[in-house]
């Protein structure tokens, strides 16, 4: 009788959770078919076998006080009813009985209040994780919802870059048909602009300043001509500061300048050659009729005719000086 009470026992503990479970399974949005047929199976099977055992039980329950033991002495149900100590002995035993049998339904009892508070507990971490992955999943469709609709904006958004960028090749090559571009190097022209403008400012080197102390004006000397100048500090960006390389640089190009124009001199001097000195009678002076008269200008008196040869004679010669021939007959 004792075994088949904790086989009943075992048998409602297994419907509980099994009942647990599929309530669980039950109460989800998408509800696992397969899982939940199976929980569906097993709860049937335990539900039968607890009905079996509860039968089994009250039929040992009808006879089980023909044959009782009272302190290891077997007797009968009904010779034990023949006198006052017999009614006794039976009163004394049913109440053990039954007392053992309390005993052992409160532990049966409280053993399944607690399955079921742990069950109820599982239950609820179960549901809460149910909504959790419920608003996850809604989360989940609204993020989805937005990233179509982004993708959508976005393709319409490439179209119309795509529109735009045909428009504009369209109009450049329109403008490009109708005017010829100008090629302009802005960057460039400017920079050069500024270059010929700080190599026009004059030359210093050698730049100090008068005063160490105050230091209000400077010293320095001037690259063209090599004198000493002195300067405001504001006045310090009329001039353009050279190295000593570009100093050294400076006086050989001007050392070979001077050399070039030297040797050209003499190259002219040496291609042109000096016209013999001729010692010409000076000539008697004219009548200055009162006039005074350059002696250089004299020309010999006559009829005229030794004038004009003097003329012709004299400037014969400053042909043949200046082009090395005379064109005078």
């Amino acid at each position: 009788m004792e075994n088949l009470q904790n086989e009943l026992t075992e048998l409602q503990t297994k419907e509980a959770t099994l009942s647990a479970e599929w309530e669980q399974i039950n109460s989800e949005p998408n509800v696992n078919v397969s899982r939940f047929n199976e929980v569906s199976s097993q709860l049937n099977t335990v539900r039968d076998q607890i009905k079996e055992k509860q039968g089994e039980i009250e039929r040992q329950r009808g006879t089980q006080f023909d044959n009782i033991s009272v302190g290891g002495y077997p007797f009968t149900l009904r010779e034990l009813c023949a006198s006052e100590d017999d009614y006794r002995i039976l009163s004394g035993w049913l109440q053990g009985y039954v007392g053992d049998m309390s005993s052992a339904h409160e532990a049966v009892v409280s053993s399944l209040h607690s399955e079921v508070a742990a069950l109820k507990s599982d239950v609820s971490e179960m549901e809460a994780v149910r909504s959790n992955n419920f608003d996850l999943e809604l989360r989940c469709k609204d993020i989805e919802s937005k990233r179509d609709a982004a993708a959508a904006e976005l393709e319409a958004a490439q179209e119309e870059l795509k529109r735009l960028n045909a428009d504009n090749n369209a109009l450049r090559m329109q403008i490009e048909s109708v005017n010829k571009p100008v090629s302009t190097n802005l960057t460039g022209d400017l920079e050069e602009r500024a270059k010929k403008r700080h190599n026009a400012k004059p030359g210093i080197y050698n730049k100090r300043w008068v005063d160490e102390i105050r230091q209000t004006h400077y010293v320095a000397t001037l690259l063209e001509t090599g004198e000493e100048i002195t300067f405001g500090y504001l006045e310090a960006g009329k001039y353009r500061e050279v190295t000593a390389e570009e100093v050294e640089r400076f006086r050989a190009e001007e050392e070979t300048k001077r050399l070039e124009a030297e040797a050209a001199a003499v190259a002219v001097e040496e291609a042109v050659p000096d016209s013999p000195l001729v010692d010409y009678p000076k000539p008697p002076a004219l009548p200055s009729d009162g006039l005074e008269v350059d002696e250089h200008a004299a020309v010999p008196t006559g009829d005229g005719t030794d004038f004009e040869t003097e003329v012709k004679r004299r400037l014969a010669m400053l042909e043949l000086h200046v082009f090395g021939r005379s064109e005078v007959a």
